[in-house]
C-alpha cells in the first residue's frame, strides 16, 4: 500500500497516534544597536573548472558590511579561523580579546560550525 505523507499524518491523527505538533513561536532575534555586536558567518563554494574554491564570509548584522572573508581550496576549520582573524583585525577588535567588545557569532550550525575545534576557537577568543 502506498500513501503520501499528508495521508499518513491524517490517519495517524484520526487514530490519536500522534501528539499535538503545534509549533511554539520563536523568540525574535535581537537586532544589534551598534556595529560589531553580532556577526553572521557562513561558507559557500564556487565551481572553478574541475575543482571548487570555498569562501568563508563574515557579515556585521548591524551594517551588513562584510567584515572578513577567506578564499581557499578547502572548507576546513583552519580556513574559518583565517576568516575570523581577518575580520577581527580589520575591525580593530583583536586588541580587546576576552572583553565584552567581542561580537556574538551567528551561524547555521553546519559541519564546520559544529566542530569542536571551531567551538574551542570561539571560546578561547571569548566569542559567544
Amino acid at each position: 500500500m502506498e500513501a503520501d505523507a499528508s495521508s499518513f499524518y491524517r490517519v495517524m491523527k484520526q487514530e490519536h497516534l500522534m501528539e499535538n505538533r503545534q509549533r511554539t513561536p520563536k523568540t525574535p532575534q535581537e537586532k544589534p544597536e551598534v556595529p560589531n555586536q553580532i556577526w553572521s558567518w557562513d561558507l559557500t563554494y564556487i565551481p572553478l573548472g574541475p575543482t571548487f574554491v570555498y569562501v568563508f564570509a563574515i557579515i556585521d548584522v548591524f551594517s551588513r558590511k562584510i567584515v572578513g572573508w577567506h578564499l581557499g581550496f578547502n572548507a576546513r576549520v583552519e580556513s574559518m579561523k583565517k576568516a575570523w582573524d581577518n575580520a577581527l583585525v580589520n575591525e580593530g577588535i583583536l586588541d580587546v580579546v576576552g572583553t565584552s567588545q567581542m561580537p556574538t557569532a551567528l551561524s547555521d550550525h553546519g559541519v564546520q560550525m559544529a566542530r569542536e575545534t571551531a567551538k574551542q576557537f570561539f571560546k578561547d577568543l571569548g566569542i559567544k
